[in-house]
Formats: C-alpha cells, structure tokens, sequence
C-alpha cells in the first residue's frame, strides 16, 4: 500500500507544480485534474493537506484574467480548485489554518463571480469556516454576507442550501466543527 501512496503523493506534486508554475492551460487543466484526484479515494485528500493544497488552490482561485483573455476556462478552473478546496476542508485544522491565514477573501469573491459550481463550493468552505473561531468576523469585515444571502435568494437549490449552512454558521456560537 506504501508504494501506491507515494505514486498518489508524486502525482499530487506534479499537479501542484504545474497549478503553480505551468503555462495557463495546463495550470488550468491542472485545477480539474486535482479536483479529480481529492474526490477519488479517502486517502488522496490527505495526502494534498499534507502538500499544503489548500493555500495553493486559493491562491489560483485569487488570480485574475487578462483582459482581452476568455473568462469561461479560468472560471470552470476555479470552480474545480474551489470543489477540491472543499473536500480538504473536510478536516478541521484544514478550515482553522485557513482561518488563521485569512484567506477567505477569494472565496468570497468566488460567490459573486463564479459558475453555479463553483458558488456552490465556496460556500460549502465558507460554511465550514464561518463555524471556525476568527471566521465569521473575516466574512463580515469583507462583505460576506451579501453574496450569501444573494445566493440563498437566486442560487440552484444545493447552492442554497450550502448557503443557508454558512448563514447559519456565521449567526451561531461555536466551535469550529470536528473533523
């Protein structure tokens, strides 16, 4: 079982590297690629927490277009960067270290410019995170609030109810959720 966690983590390493530093389409199709990878097995979400995904993948989903450049690509690549970003988040010190870094701002930004997917996503990751200590005051300071509720208001019926999670996160008084 070793060798076939080394040949998954190798991988994992070539597609952050190319996410990082390859020509645009490949990075592009690198972000589909690692979504991919963390929805396929159990162990494969560990194994890009433990490459430090998570700050990677939020920072492509950061990034802005060239001008003159079709926003279609770089929004699905966002979209599948921002649906792995959410399976990671499955693990509580994932969402906390986030958290810590104050790193929601893009997904935030994701809410207002994204696909119906990728909406959906970054608000399950919001949803986490709200429920996460430091949170819910990042969200409110950066405007959070509104494209959520705009969410809940115009969104497809899962991106609604993710987002009803993450309002209820943010008005609520707890812990950051176990993993």
């Amino acid at each position: 079982m070793s060798g076939v966690l080394d040949l998954h983590r190798a991988h994992a390493e070539r597609l952050l590297g190319v996410l990082q530093n390859g020509p645009r389409d490949r990075r592009l199709q690198a972000a589909g690629a690692l979504f991919c990878f963390a929805v396929a097995e159990d162990s494969r979400p560990s194994i890009l927490r433990s490459l430090g995904a998570a700050e990677e993948l939020l920072s492509f989903i950061e990034e802005q277009e060239a001008p003159a450049m079709n926003p279609l690509p770089l929004l699905e690549a966002k979209e599948a960067a921002c649906g792995c970003l959410r399976v990671l988040c499955e693990d509580r010190s994932t969402v906390q270290a986030l958290v810590d870094r104050e790193m929601v701002a893009p997904l935030i930004q994701m809410l207002w410019d994204g696909t119906e997917d990728g909406q959906e996503h970054a608000a399950g990751v919001l949803a986490k995170a709200a429920a996460c200590t430091g949170a819910a005051s990042q969200i409110l300071s950066l405007d959070g609030l509104r494209p959520l509720l705009a969410l809940l208001a115009g969104g497809t019926s899962d991106a609604r109810a993710v987002a009803c999670r993450a309002l209820w996160s943010l008005s609520a008084d707890h812990e950051c959720p176990a993993s």
